[in-house]
């Protein structure tokens, strides 16, 4: 049963996530695909980022989908990544 993993950016760690400890990028995924992991959650400085009371930024938000994507495609066979905020486009596991 492949392990879940939830899809959360924070300042500093994530974006990926089991039992609630951050999992580095670079300790499951390809080099690169792991480094822009990486730049993208560290782009994430300020919570008015995310479509809490506002529209959120757009950008950041379509890029983070379509990390969400790669990176469930790189872990398929290990990881079920799951999203917990409805803005990765799918209703929150």
């Amino acid at each position: 049963m492949p392990a879940r993993m939830e899809w959360r950016p924070e300042h500093g760690s994530g974006p990926m996530w089991v039992d609630g400890v951050a999992v580095e990028p670079a300790s499951l995924l390809p080099e690169e695909l792991a480094a822009r992991v990486i730049a993208w959650n560290d782009a994430f400085v300020d919570e008015d980022m995310l479509p809490i009371d506002g529209p959120g930024d757009a950008v950041w938000l379509a890029e983070g989908k379509q990390l969400l994507a790669s990176v469930r495609e790189a872990l398929s066979e290990s990881h079920e990544i799951v999203g917990t905020e409805p803005w990765w486009g799918e209703p929150p596991a």
